[in-house]
Formats: C-alpha cells, structure tokens, sequence
C-alpha cells in the first residue's frame, strides 16, 4: 500500500538458538500486514527462512557482518524515512540502550519478551505467557505491557483453528515436536523413552522436525524401533502442513514454546515441559491453568508412557474445553489495537459539520452510488438536510478514517432496537489498499467504547460488491441470508459480540 508506514520486524534464528523468536515474529507481521509495509531485519537466515519471511514482509534487510550488536540499533534507525515507523524486537540482545536508540519522536518500539532481564523503555512490551504479572517488568511509566493469553500470538490458520469447536472420540494418533532446531536432540530421547512401552491405543506417531535440526539420522533411527505402530517423519513444514497434521492427531508431546500455543488452538491432551529458562513462565502457567500435562524439565522426564496411559483413561473433553477458554483466537484483534494505537499515522475521529461536502462528494462517487440501496444521484440540498440530522440524531455515530492525516472513508452505525447497521465507503484514490477492513475493524471497537448498548452488528451488502462482503467475513461475521429487491441481490452479515 502506498505511503502505509513502515514496520521493521527485528529477530533472529538459527540451530543453536531456535526459530521461535522469527516466527513469533513473522506471526506479528501477518495480524498487522494491511497496516503496514513490512520490513523484516536479520542475520543470516537460511534459505527456507527467506522465504518464509518474504510470504509475510515487503523486503528482507540482512544486516552486514560489520555491524557488531552494539552497533546496529543505530544502523537500523538509519534506515527509517522522516514518516512514522515501528520497530518489533524479539530476541534477547535488544537492551535498553537499544531500544533508546532506536525510539524517537518518529519511531515507536515494541518488545516481544519473556525473560524481563533489563529495563524497558520500549512504547510496549508483549508477553503472551499465561498469568505473566507487570511486577515482574521494570518499566518507564509510559511504556504500556500487554501481558497474558489475550494477546497470544499465532499464525492466521492457527487463530482460525482457535475459533472452531473439537470433539475427541478416541486417541490413537500422538504427535510430536520439539521445534524447529532441537539443540538437545530431544525427539531422539522420547523416542527411545516411548519405544520401550508405547500404549497399544496408540497406532500412529506423527514426528515433525525443523530444517535446522541437526539430529535427523538419530531420529530416524530412533523411529525404527517400533514394533506395529506407525512413525512418520516430516521436516521443515509449511503452515498448512503442520496444521493438519496437529489436527490429524489426538494427543501430542511438546515442549513449552510457540507451537504449544499453536497445539492449543488446535486442543488436545499434551504432555508438555520446559528445556530452556525463558519457558519456565509458559510452562507453569498453562500447568496452573489446568491446559496441559506437565513434566518439569523434559531433559530428565522418563515416564511418557505412563502418562500416556493416564491420559487414556481420562476424559479429553475436559482439557479441551478449558483450552478452547483461554486460546479462543481472539488475540489478533487485541494486538492490532497496539498497534493502531500507537501508529500516529492513523485516525479515526467523529465527523462534523465541516465535513459535509466531503461526505457528498463521496456519496456521489459512481462506485457508491452503484452500491448503494438507492442508485439515484444525490441532491445537495437533500443531503445537507439528512447530514446534519444523523449528527444530531443520538443513536448514529459517523467516523472519518483519515491516513497521513488525509481523509479516506466514512464508516456510519445507525442503532436501531439491538443492532448497530453498518454502512461504510472509501475514498475513490484509497480503494485496493486494504482500508476497508481496517475502517469497519476500529469502527467496531470506537464504537462500543462510545456506546456499549449494543452487541450485535448487522451489514447490507449488493452481492456484487465483493469487496465489501468479503471485508466483513474476514472480521468474523456470518451472513444470514440473502434477499432480492428491485433486481439487486443482497447478502445480510451479522456479528454477535456476546458470543
């Protein structure tokens, strides 16, 4: 999109320190895409990483061997224009004077962190471990922490998977994966552990490893040492592969990192622990919460197969219910507020009466018109009269969304007994460039800060407006049914927030 400002995406990842912290990151980068151009700055990915980073970002900035850690915030703010810009670190080498360095009147930082070992200055600091406590952080009173599993971060397909229902009949598939590099050749260990007394319900193992792995022989041995069962091995998968082989399984061993989150918006038993410090926080609060198994340190766990047998014998609908309440795959729409609010780019302000020819010369345009209910041409005077009863009137709230401090649309919510009716439009030279959903999106939220009487929205939209039915399905809403008027086409979508 021309003239979005700019997101740099700060992360490292490699198989001596994981891939947790680039794809955490990436995860980032897809909630907020439509926003921003995407920059993604790093050293030395590997070639499978690039392209996973140029699926999400606009460009990937390798930083030069040259530039030592303690010279490079600086190289980086260096690379920002004069517009407002973010900066996203995740990784733990981005210290307070790195993060100083980088934040200006211009540039706003955000910090991804989970072992609070410094002072922040950062304009936010995300920690998504369950139960995970501000007193922990020290931090500039400006500086706003957004902590616990309402700002989980996950990929797109796994926050869809989040939203949806599981009914687990039986168990006979376990999965595991202990992430993307397995510095510890853990899958080797379990392997070896389940080996020895694997439960006869289960008739398959589904072992997923990283293209960073290093242990790929030891495993693959280790796999052949099953007697009757299935093992399959998968490396490095594509989103959509490792989301439907977690949906393909029925329990699952993993360690407390980012695809425990992932396994949880899939919800099944997991038996889970930690091999590193910075789990430790994510590991005791999803064991507090009742979500997982917990083992302690998976480097001195044995006795997989009898908590197998445990699991067995119990009833999953109980986990899996209490993880479908805490990981419901409403956490994009959180962090998106972050961001929208720290982006001074951005605005979404009442309308007033200074913006009445604004608001006729768009309802005038040929596509609104087109789209609309009523195709006829708008007089001015009619529109002066109705413009300036929907300001008066108490149960309509009309925004402007204005970008660089440009205006470029209106959204309008007429209340009428338990339904907000939306109506929007953009700006002719704004349209294509995704702010459609981000009008409707913070329309939505403005609105029920302003006026919490209503839960349900409704939206009328021509069958062959596409991308407007399609802007309201991607924020979540059903449509309800269709209806014919006057050779027009129409599709009713309805968002219930009480749900």
């Amino acid at each position: 999109m021309k003239n979005r400002p700019d997101l740099y995406l700060r992360a490292d990842g490699n198989s001596d320190i994981g891939l947790g912290h680039i794809f955490r990151t990436l995860s980032i980068g897809e909630m907020v895409r439509n926003l921003y151009t995407l920059h993604f700055i790093t050293r030395e990915p590997s070639a499978s990483m690039e392209k996973a980073i140029l699926d999400v970002c606009t460009s990937l900035v390798l930083i030069p061997d040259a530039i030592s850690i303690s010279g490079e915030a600086e190289w980086m703010a260096n690379l920002k224009d004069e517009r407002h810009t973010i900066f996203v670190l995740d990784g733990y080498n981005f210290d307070t004077e790195y993060q100083r360095t980088l934040r200006s009147p211009t540039s706003k930082v955000i910090s991804i962190d989970d072992v609070y070992s410094y002072h922040f200055v950062a304009d936010a600091v995300i920690n998504h471990a369950p139960a995970i406590n501000r007193s922990l952080y020290s931090l500039e009173e400006y500086t706003r922490f957004c902590g616990g599993l309402k700002y989980a971060i996950l990929q797109a397909q796994f926050l869809d998977i989040a939203k949806a229902k599981r009914k687990i009949t039986s168990i006979q598939k376990l999965f595991i994966c202990f992430g993307g590099a397995d510095f510890n050749n853990l899958t080797t260990k379990v392997l070896h552990l389940l080996a020895q007394g694997l439960p006869e319900q289960i008739k398959e193992i589904c072992v997923v490893i990283g293209g960073a792995n290093t242990f790929k022989r030891e495993v693959q041995t280790a796999s052949k040492m099953f007697s009757g069962v299935n093992v399959r091995i998968y490396e490095n998968l594509a989103t959509e592969e490792m989301v439907e082989k977690m949906c393909s399984a029925q329990v699952a061993i993993l360690p407390s990192s980012t695809i425990l989150y992932e396994a949880l918006a899939v919800k099944m038993p997991i038996i889970s622990g930690y091999y590193v410090e910075n789990q430790h926080s994510v590991y005791h609060g999803f064991t507090e919460l009742g979500l997982i198994y917990g083992v302690d340190d998976i480097n001195k766990f044995q006795n997989y197969s009898t908590l197998l047998h445990e699991i067995l014998r119990s009833n999953p609908k109980k986990v899996t219910d209490q993880q479908a309440r805490y990981i419901n795959g409403s956490s994009k729409k959180t962090i998106r507020k972050i961001f929208w609010e720290l982006t001074e780019q951005y605005q979404l302000c009442a309308a007033s009466l200074k913006d009445l020819e604004l608001f006729f010369d768009w309802a005038n345009d040929t596509a609104v018109r087109k789209n609309a209910i009523s195709s006829d041409p708008i007089e001015f005077e009619g529109h002066t009269r109705w413009f300036k009863q929907k300001l008066e009137d108490k149960d309509t709230y009309i925004y402007i969304l204005k970008a660089d401090h440009q205006p470029v649309g209106q959204i309008r919510f007429e209340l009428e007994e338990k339904e907000a009716v939306i109506g929007y439009s953009i700006a002719k030279e704004s349209r294509g460039r995704g702010f459609g959903t981000v009008l409707v999106e913070f329309g939505l939220d403005k609105l029920k800060r302003e006026c919490n009487r209503f839960l349900k929205y409704k939206a009328v939209v021509k069958a062959h407006n596409i991308a407007s039915w399609k802007v309201f399905e991607k924020l979540g809403f059903d449509q309800t049914e269709e209806f014919q008027r006057d050779g027009d086409v129409y599709k009713i979508f309805k968002l219930d927030i009480s749900d």
